[in-house]
């Protein structure tokens, strides 16, 4: 038998958490900002292998939230009158 394969909560599904850290992230340096994502993204990381989630799922969910983090950066910097 094998053993329960765990699914996590899509990452790129996580708004508000997506939009704190691209605010954070665009309120400092960008060389700052690159070392604050990258930490950011071993922690999702590591909560995620914690809760016995696939590597290679990890890895394509950190993928798809660094994605969103960037996108959601690149929306406030193109469309500064549309943020709240």
């Amino acid at each position: 038998m094998k053993p329960a394969q765990v699914i996590p909560f899509p990452q790129s599904r996580r708004g508000r958490f997506i939009t704190r850290l691209a605010v954070r992230i665009s309120a400092v340096p960008a060389k700052t900002g690159e070392k604050l994502l990258i930490a950011s993204l071993k922690l999702q990381a590591a909560a995620m292998t914690r809760k016995g989630i696939h590597p290679d799922r990890v890895k394509g969910e950190c993928h798809t939230l660094e994605c969103a983090i960037r996108a959601e950066m690149w929306r406030r910097v193109l469309l500064p009158d549309d943020v709240a």
